[in-house]
């Protein structure tokens, strides 16, 4: 049951209290005629419901029900329809695990009868109906006080209700047959009932063994009563207050009744007492009930949700004759269910229903209690700080010289002459940034915005708003609410500028990225992050546990065996070695610039920005400490403890802890140390990695391998007696099984002894605490895996995996120098033999290895059956179900197509498909960027540029595109730019103007420039690689079918290349020129 109401006007809208219009999806605010439906409880703009001005003015002045076009379409599927309610109600009742419901009805008599049944049968109907727990009622009619069991109509439920109509405590108030007091529980329910008066009686129910519920039903004389005898109202409220006062504040205090008392909305004069959400106009009782609840820290529950006025209304009167000097009926809200303060976190909701079985002219008030949902004494959160401080930098430079000031005062406490441990060095850094950080960077409390411009002009409007509200002359009224406006159209734009600044720096992490894949997975994981956060869940012996500290030691139990192996050997020791060239402070320098913000800090709690924005001295200290480390192997500890993180794997069950991610937070100092490190050892450990490896090294990526399978894939599919035979292999926690000693072996015949000791001060004997929220659970000692999250671990990963898939050779094998990743019997069928048939190419990208098979298919069987044995020597595991192999020819199935390698489908179709419904699915999640008209356009196209082209143009170059595919992109993209201009039907714009108003060129023309670019980058790339034995067996000629050929990725940078004027000789000696192909390329459509 419900009507329409309009926002309240009243309140300004920096409270965030619009709701979003469920047809045009607009914010309903204070400023627009809103009206919610009673069905579905959505709220609509009058005008999105075609609502004419006279009609929303009868529906605002009335009680009469109301609901949208949505809701007034018949069902058409009912089965559909049966299967929603099931899941909605599914995910209510799992939503409100532990949540109690307790309402409160005047039931005007519980003796009367009616035709076939009791009203005490339809008040066990009405507990049913609302799932009541608890239910107090008042004006019962009875004179028992003993308890009695009532029973639903079909007689399936059951429960019990207490009667109160004694008179202890107000022995001098004459008792009434037109009163008396009841509460109704479930069955069952341990419950100590203590009757009072025939207005008031308690009962306490132990819900466990930390929490109990103290109900206090009440029952208050009437406003006429109260009027003519005083006393009467004054010895009720002292009752009450007596009862009141006595019970624990341990307890979860609920007052609840008919105090036929109207609050209406006084919630300026007793703001912590009344929510703004009340109705009507004050009188004598309200005043008197808002003083109670003043003097005993209570607050109105049912005042405080924002629910239509139907939900808000707790009594109608009777009907009678129309009157000129009154509406018909008076619809009022007496009846009130009351919480302490302290435990108002726990109130979920609380409102009046209509449709009761009861008889009544009240209305039923439920109010939901989580009784898991505190709110406990929040801990001093001194070491918060607020980062975002730090970009004023005004705020930079005293941050800078109060760090250097303090590492120079912590310095010089220390005895001079004393050389500084590798603790004490480090300690003087963070303690300084810590301490300066407390004293200029303290979080504030959460404002609606940090603008103090913003804030001064919301003090301003509201003062205004309550000057104008005092006034009654109209041409002042008129002059106030014109300065009004003013201000608030000042405090849109800034508000505007201040979500557009927010938007701009969301997205730049994504405009950095230089190379296309790299783009696409960072806007990726920025969407990811736009999800709820969902609690974890870790399975125990008993079920599922919520506990923090039990979820710690399951975790900490699983990795402690995961990543501590009896069998594993411990590293040979390797002394500390001053270091050849020593570090610098540039060297530091340049390595902390390459640490990202916002990153979650290690055991130190130091983080990127805290560096970023420090002194010089800090660099110059940090690479003292880094010097002094290599030189005598004395480290601070925070070097090797780490913070292990467990996060869900996405699409696995949820419970197993082992389908849980261990992500490692580091300190700041490993991180430093690592970059610098890597830096030195890049390029001599790269040199021993193989090149069909493209993980983690420079100018390669995920496109040259994907793009080799496509072509040969292409070209199995157009050419007769052409067979490509494709194996993938995925492996099962490859970082976690690094063998450290062995990985130490692989490297002393790489690095000098100073660098091989650094890598051993980074990988032994590190130690991990798992984290599970605020909560650190035990240390423990790890000897085998490679952190993930540490920057050194994917290059010691691609080296191990590279010495691991050498096999067994001799020394006189020169096969081992062409091909050293395949064992020694395959290696006369690799690629760089160029062998017209019988060709291997071997394709990798970190622990996804893959083979191409031209032709070959007994040895692609051989690997099948002897690659795993091979990595098991060295502790790897291929994870079988992961496993793929697919033979693809002319004439062959087409299960190929829809396998997904590195993030693409092998088909372009099917990855058009695909591509397609991620777009719309990032279009959806940027909506309240697309949608909200107070951002600009060139915000909201960065925005969709960077969300959205970015996922759907992944890997687009090795897309092979007919003219009809081009059309129908270029379609698709019009479609998702008409949305970003919020074009929809019936309005029409045309795709040229679409263009223009945008300022984006078609993507067929983006993918076309993406080809060409791609295709001077293959040519550029040495000859060794997988993707140039891939062109050339692409390009090889054979005998084709007779009739058209199909359109082919060849004849795609066939028709680029004539564009340009140029043919295959003359475009790969051209693109040698890096620049110059590029110029070339971008003057193709210049923008």
């Amino acid at each position: 049951m419900g009507i329409t109401i309009q926002p309240d006007n009243n309140y300004y809208s920096n409270n965030d209290d619009s709701e979003p219009c469920g047809t045009c999806n607009k914010n309903v605010t204070w400023q627009d005629d809103g009206i919610c439906c009673d069905k579905c409880d959505k709220w609509y703009h009058s005008q999105c419901q075609n609502l004419s001005p006279e009609t929303y003015t009868k529906l605002e002045n009335s009680d009469e029900q109301w609901c949208c076009i949505p809701c007034c379409e018949p069902r058409r599927n009912r089965e559909d329809t049966h299967q929603s309610k099931t899941t909605n109600l599914t995910r209510k009742a799992i939503k409100n695990i532990g949540c109690l419901k307790i309402g409160t009805l005047n039931c005007r008599g519980m003796r009367t009868e009616t035709v076939g049944n009791t009203k005490k049968e339809h008040v066990a109907e009405d507990m049913r109906a609302y799932n009541l727990d608890i239910l107090a009622l008042q004006e019962t009619h009875i004179e028992s006080d003993q308890p009695e069991m009532i029973e639903t109509i079909d007689k399936k439920r059951r429960y019990t209700i207490y009667y109160s109509h004694s008179s202890e405590m107000s022995a001098n108030i004459p008792t009434t047959t037109r009163k008396g007091v009841a509460v109704v529980v479930r069955e069952g329910a341990k419950v100590i009932f203590k009757p009072i008066s025939d207005r008031l009686c308690v009962l306490k129910a132990k819900i466990n063994e930390n929490h109990t519920i103290c109900l206090v039903n009440a029952y208050a004389p009437t406003l006429p009563i109260s009027e003519e005898r005083p006393e009467i109202r004054e010895s009720f409220y002292e009752d009450l207050e007596s009862v009141v006062t006595r019970i624990s504040k341990r307890e979860y205090l609920i007052v609840a009744g008919d105090f036929n008392a109207k609050t209406g909305k006084a919630w300026r004069d007793y703001p912590t007492v009344l929510g703004r959400y009340g109705k009507g106009e004050v009188n004598s009782n309200g005043k008197e009930l808002l003083e109670f609840c003043d003097r005993q820290n209570l607050i109105l529950t049912n005042t405080l949700f924002r629910h239509k006025m139907a939900h808000r209304t707790t009594w109608e009167s009777p009907p009678v004759a129309k009157e000129s000097d009154r509406r018909n009926p008076y619809r009022n809200q007496i009846d009130y269910i009351m919480v302490r303060k302290e435990k108002l976190a726990a109130v979920i909701d609380s409102r009046s229903h209509n449709g009761m079985m009861t008889h009544t002219d009240h209305r039923l008030v439920r109010m939901k209690l989580n009784i898991r949902m505190q709110n406990r004494k929040k801990e001093q959160q001194s070491n918060k700080v607020d980062i975002e401080k730090l970009k004023d930098p005004i705020t930079k430079a005293k941050y800078a010289f109060n760090v250097e000031m303090k590492i120079m005062d912590a310095e010089d406490q220390f005895v001079k002459g004393k050389n500084l441990t590798g603790q004490e060095m480090w300690d003087n850094i963070v303690q300084a940034n810590h301490q300066t950080a407390q004293d200029m960077l303290k979080c504030e409390r959460k404002r609606y915005t940090h603008n103090q411009k913003v804030q001064q002009l919301s003090e301003k409007q509201r003062l205004l708003h309550q000057q104008f509200n005092s006034v009654k002359d109209e041409s002042l009224r008129e002059k106030i609410r014109k300065e009004r406006n003013e201000v608030l159209t000042v405090i849109h734009s800034e508000i505007r500028k201040e979500k557009e600044n927010k938007i701009e720096e969301a997205i730049r992490p994504i405009e950095e990225r230089k190379q296309d894949s790299n783009r696409m997975y960072v806007a990726m994981k920025c969407l990811q992050n736009m999800r709820k956060k969902v609690p974890l869940v870790v399975d125990a012996e008993d079920g599922i546990t919520t506990d923090t500290e039990t979820q710690i030691k399951i975790i900490t139990s699983f990795f402690k065996d995961m990543f501590c192996s009896k069998d594993s050997e411990e590293i040979d020791r390797i002394p500390p070695t001053k270091m050849r060239d020593s570090f610098t402070e540039d060297e530091v320098r340049k390595a902390i610039k390459c640490l990202k913000n916002s990153k979650s800090p290690g055991i130190d709690k130091l983080k990127a920005e805290h560096l970023k924005c420090g002194p010089q001295l800090v660099h110059q200290r940090i690479a003292q400490l880094l010097n002094h480390i290599a030189e005598t192997g004395d480290y601070p500890k925070e070097i090797k403890v780490g913070l292990l993180v467990p996060l869900q794997k996405p699409g696995k069950k949820r419970g197993p802890p082992s389908n849980l991610r261990p992500v490692i937070l580091l300190s700041i100092l490993r991180k430093v140390l690592a970059i610098c490190l890597i830096r030195r050892i890049g390029e001599k450990v790269d040199a021993e990695i193989p090149p069909s490896q493209a993980a983690y090294r420079f100018g390669r990526g995920t496109t040259e391998q994907l793009f080799s399978i496509k072509i040969l894939a292409e070209k199995a599919v157009t050419t007769p007696n052409y067979e490509t035979h494709l194996l993938m292999m995925d492996m099962s926690k490859a970082f976690d099984r690094l063998e450290r000693k062995t990985v130490m072996e692989d490297l002393k015949n790489i690095l000098n002894p100073d660098e091989l000791h650094l890598v051993k001060v980074l990988i032994e004997d590190v130690r991990l605490a798992v984290k599970v929220g605020d909560k650190i659970g035990e240390e423990f000692k790890t000897n085998i895996g490679a952190p993930q999250g540490d920057c050194l671990s994917p290059i010691l990963f691609t080296l191990y995996l590279a010495k691991a898939m050498e096999g067994n050779y001799s020394e006189g094998d020169d096969s081992k120098e062409n091909h050293p990743d395949l064992p020694p019997h395959l290696r006369d069928h690799c690629y760089s033999s160029m062998e017209r048939t019988g060709q291997l190419i071997p394709l990798q990208y970190a622990d996804d290895i893959c083979w191409l098979g031209i032709n070959c298919s007994h040895q692609i069987e051989q690997i099948k059956s002897e690659i795993p044995s091979i990595l098991e020597r060295r502790n790897l595991m291929i994870n079988e179900t992961k496993t793929e192999e697919f033979k693809i020819s002319k004439r062959g199935d087409k299960m190929w197509q829809k396998c997904k390698y590195l993030g693409t489908l092998l088909d372009t179709n099917e990855d058009l498909k695909r591509r397609k419904r991620l777009a719309n699915d990032a279009m959806d999640k940027i909506r309240y960027i697309i949608r909200d008209r107070r951002i600009t356009l060139e915000i909201k196209l960065r925005a969709f540029n960077a969300y959205v082209a970015s996922i759907f143009l992944y890997n687009s170059e090795s897309w092979t595109v007919s003219q009809v595919t081009s059309d129908a992109i270029d379609s698709f993209h019009r479609k998702l730019l008409r949305k970003v201009l919020n074009v929809y039907w019936p309005k029409k714009i045309s795709s040229v103007r679409v263009y223009e108003l945008t300022k984006e060129r078609p993507w067929s023309k983006v993918i076309q420039q993406r080809r060409l670019r791609f295709y001077g980058h293959i040519q550029r790339m040495p000859d060794d690689v997988p993707v140039n034995a891939a062109m050339a067996e692409y390009y090889r000629p054979l005998k084709m079918d007779r009739g058209a050929p199909k359109f082919t990725w060849r004849k795609n940078i066939g028709k680029d290349l004539d564009r340009l004027g140029l043919s295959i000789i003359q475009a790969k000696e051209v693109s040698q020129n890096r620049k110059g192909w590029r110029v070339l390329v971008n003057s193709l459509d210049p923008t």
